[in-house]
C-alpha cells in the first residue's frame, strides 16, 4: 500500500478530506501534516501588514512541517492549492523536494487553472485537473506495483521521455456521481483543530450563476456545466449521524454554494435534518431563490446564519460587471423573507468595482444594509482578480491592471481580497477604509445609530482608523457579544495552536500520535441523479464569498 502524506496550512480541507478517505477504502494508508500559519492563514489574516506581519514571523512553523513531511517518508506528498496559498504550496513543496526525491501532486483551483506554473518549477511532479478522488487512488495504486502509471486521467505528468513540452496531459474524466463518495475522513484533522466546533459538510457542488470574479466562471467552462449536483438527503443525514456520535458538534457548515437551490431537496432534507440532527448550522444562499418557504424551513430547521452574496447594491453595475441577474428588488425580498422569519444573515461586499469608485455608492448601499432587522454581519472583499476568471479581462479593459499582470495573477500572485485588492489609490484606500469598517460595526448599532451616524457623515471619521486592527478589535468585540460559534471556532484554533508552539513542541510527530495505517471506511450507498466529487482542495476556504 502506498503512503500518502497531505499538507494543509490554517483550517479544514474538505478535499482533502473527500481523496483522504477514498485512498483509506482502497487500502492505502493516509497522514496529514498541518500548518497552522498562525496571522498568515489567508482566511483572515494575510500576515502583509504590522503587527501581524511580525506575528506571522515568529509563530512560523513551515520548517517544521517540512520536516514532519520527510519524517513521515511518504510516497506521494499531496497539496491542495487555490490562488491565496500557492505562494505557501511552492516553498513547501520546496522544501520537501531538496530534502527527499517524493513525487508531489498539487491539486485544486490553482493548479487547475494554471497546471503550468507549478509543473514550471522543479519542485512539483504531477498536478490533477479537477477532481481528485478517483485519480490519486488509481496512482496509489501504481507506485504499488512498482511503476507510476502516467495514463490517468485527469492527472498531468511531468516527464524525461524525450516529449517536446516535458509533460504527459491526459484527458479529463467525467465527473464522479457525488453519492458513490465516502464520507470526508474528519479523523485526519482530529490531532490539529477542533473538528466537532465546526463541523464541514458539503451536499452538493456547482452553482445556479457564474459570477464574473468567481472561480465557478472558470469551472463552468471546464465542466461543461454549471447545474450543482446533489448527495440525497438521507446520505448527508446518515453522516451527521456518525458524526454526533463520534465527536461533541457545536455547529455544522454546510459548504454549498447555494444551499436551498434545489427547493424539493431542501424541503426533505430540512424536516430530516431538524428531527434527526438538530444542530445549529451555517450555509451560503443567493437571493433567487430565496423566498417566505425557504426563510421559513431555514428558521425551523436550525439555521444559525445564512451568508449572502450581495456584493453590490447599484443593480446596472451588478448585472454588466459581475453577471448576477439579481434585481434590488429581489434582493430587498429576500431581506424581507429572513427578516419575516428572524433567520440571522450576513452580506457579501465587494469594493472597488468599476463606477462604484465613489461616496454615493457606498453610503446608498450602507442605508440598504441598515434596514435589515437580521443582519447579523456585512463581510467586506476588496475587488481581486484571479486567474481564468473574467474579472481578469475585464480589469484590464477598465485599466485597474495592466496587460503584464495577468501573467503575475497566473503565476499565483493575486492581490489579497482582505488587503485592498486590485485597488491602488490612496483616497479610493482611505474612503473604502472608513465604510468597510462601518459596515463592520453597522449590525451592532441600533437602527437609528446607523442612520445617524450615515445622515451626519460621521463615516468619514473612520477613515483614519487603522483598517486591519480596527477590524480586528470589532470582530472580537462581536465574537462575545454575540456568542458567535464561527468566531469562537478560530479563536479555539489559534489558541490550540499557540499553546503547542509555546510549550509543546509546535509542529511535529507526537507520541500520541499513531503511525500511519490503513482505516476501512464502509463504502457509501450508490444512488442515481448526482453527478460530481470532490477535488484535491475544497473550491473554497472558510472564510470565502458567498455566490
Amino acid at each position: 500500500m502506498a503512503k500518502i502524506v497531505f499538507v494543509t496550512m490554517g483550517e479544514m480541507n474538505m478535499g482533502t478530506g473527500s481523496i483522504s478517505a477514498t485512498l483509506k477504502h482502497a487500502g492505502h494508508e493516509t497522514a496529514l501534516v498541518f500548518d497552522p500559519s498562525l496571522f498568515d492563514e489567508h482566511l483572515y489574516f494575510s500576515g502583509s501588514s504590522f503587527p501581524f506581519n511580525v506575528l506571522a514571523k515568529m509563530f512560523s512553523q513551515r520548517k517544521k512541517a517540512i520536516n514532519k513531511i520527510v519524517a513521515l517518508e511518504p510516497d506521494i506528498v499531496a497539496i491542495s492549492v487555490i490562488s491565496d496559498t500557492y505562494q505557501w504550496a511552492i516553498a513547501i513543496a520546496e522544501g520537501v523536494k531538496k530534502r527527499i526525491d517524493t513525487p508531489v501532486i498539487f491539486g485544486g483551483v490553482f493548479p487547475t487553472n494554471c497546471p503550468e506554473t507549478p509543473l514550471g518549477t522543479p519542485w512539483v511532479d504531477i498536478v490533477c485537473m479537477g477532481e481528485g478522488e478517483q485519480p490519486m487512488v488509481e496512482l496509489a495504486d501504481s507506485l504499488d506495483r512498482g511503476k507510476i502509471d502516467t495514463s490517468i486521467g485527469n492527472l498531468i505528468f511531468k516527464t524525461d521521455d524525450g516529449q517536446e513540452s516535458g509533460l504527459v496531459r491526459n484527458p479529463v474524466r467525467p465527473l464522479q456521481d457525488l453519492n458513490e463518495l465516502q464520507p470526508d475522513d474528519m479523523a485526519l484533522f482530529e490531532d490539529d483543530i477542533h473538528v466537532g466546533n465546526r463541523y464541514y459538510i458539503h451536499a452538493s457542488k456547482g452553482c445556479i450563476i457564474s459570477c464574473s470574479f468567481c472561480s465557478q466562471a472558470f469551472y463552468e467552462e471546464f465542466n461543461g456545466s454549471r447545474d450543482p449536483r446533489r448527495r440525497s438527503p438521507d446520505l448527508v443525514i446518515d453522516e451527521l449521524l456518525e458524526a454526533k456520535r463520534r465527536y461533541d458538534i457545536r455547529l455544522i457548515d454546510f459548504e454549498d454554494n447555494v444551499f436551498y437551490s434545489n427547493h424539493a431537496w431542501f424541503r426533505e432534507f430540512a424536516e430530516k435534518y431538524k428531527e434527526k440532527i438538530n444542530i445549529p448550522y451555517i450555509c451560503m444562499g443567493h437571493p433567487l431563490p430565496m423566498n417566505d418557504e425557504v426563510a421559513r424551513l431555514l428558521s425551523e430547521s436550525g439555521c444559525y446564519r445564512l451568508q449572502l452574496g450581495i456584493q453590490s447594491m447599484n443593480e446596472e453595475n451588478r448585472k454588466k460587471h459581475l453577471y448576477r441577474p439579481e434585481t434590488n428588488e429581489q434582493i430587498r425580498a429576500c431581506f424581507d423573507s429572513l427578516d419575516k422569519y428572524g433567520v440571522k444573515y450576513s452580506c457579501d461586499h465587494i469594493f472597488g468595482l468599476p463606477d462604484e469608485n465613489n461616496e454615493e455608492n457606498l453610503y446608498n448601499a450602507a442605508w440598504e444594509y441598515s434596514k435589515c432587522e437580521q443582519v447579523h454581519k456585512v463581510n467586506t472583499f476588496f475587488l481581486t482578480c484571479y486567474p481564468k476568471t473574467p474579472m481578469v479581462k475585464k480589469a484590464i479593459e477598465w485599466g485597474m491592471i495592466k496587460p503584464e499582470d495577468e501573467d503575475k495573477i497566473n503565476q499565483g500572485h493575486s492581490n489579497f481580497y482582505y488587503d485592498y485588492g486590485i485597488t491602488t489609490d490612496i483616497k479610493l484606500k482611505r474612503l473604502f477604509r472608513a465604510y468597510a469598517i462601518f459596515y463592520r460595526i453597522m449590525p451592532a448599532l441600533p437602527k437609528k445609530a446607523r442612520f445617524f451616524i450615515l445622515e451626519k457623515n460621521l463615516v468619514r471619521l473612520l477613515a483614519f482608523m487603522p483598517k486591519t486592527i480596527t477590524m480586528f478589535f470589532i470582530d472580537l468585540f462581536l465574537t462575545f457579544r454575540n456568542s458567535d460559534p464561527v468566531s469562537q471556532h478560530v479563536m479555539g484554533t489559534y489558541l490550540l495552536w499557540f499553546r503547542r508552539i509555546l510549550f509543546d513542541g509546535g509542529v511535529r510527530i507526537r507520541e500520541s500520535e499513531p503511525p500511519l495505517k490503513t482505516v476501512k471506511i464502509p463504502t457509501a450507498k450508490a444512488e442515481k441523479g448526482s453527478e460530481e466529487t470532490g477535488e484535491l482542495v475544497a473550491s473554497h476556504q472558510v472564510t470565502k464569498a458567498a455566490p
